[in-house]
């Protein structure tokens, strides 16, 4: 993620936001931590150990720009996150993007369309 421009990387926040929430892992800004969703529980999410949170989301991020991602990086992409997580109240916006995709955004950045389909989480 070197040299990345701040547009690129709020496309690399954005994405990894998306990854982590489909795969249980979502910021709650109410506690202000990461939970998960416990494996065999009817709905309930517990906190995650920040440093594990931290690894999952390094691998990610290397996966999204095919580079190393550092700790150091990871952590601004995480802190952006949680920001804009805050400032929506918790609630994340699904927008679909075309006939067979959809992705999960922070609803601070959503403005509301007409055209999209829009559901909240």
């Amino acid at each position: 993620m070197r040299h990345s421009t701040s547009k690129q990387k709020q496309k690399i926040a954005l994405n990894l936001l998306h990854l982590l929430f489909i795969n249980k892992l979502r910021y709650n800004e109410k506690w202000e931590c990461w939970t998960g969703y416990i494996v065999k529980s009817e709905d309930k999410w517990g906190e995650i150990p920040y440093k594990q949170l931290l690894d999952i989301a390094a691998l990610i991020a290397s996966g999204l720009t095919k580079q190393r991602a550092s700790i150091e990086e990871t952590k601004i992409l995480l802190q952006q996150i949680e920001r804009w997580v805050t400032q929506s109240n918790g609630k994340l916006v699904e927008v679909r993007e075309s006939k067979r995709r959809t992705k999960w955004y922070p609803a601070c950045l959503v403005e509301a369309a007409v055209d999209k389909e829009l559901k909240i989480a």
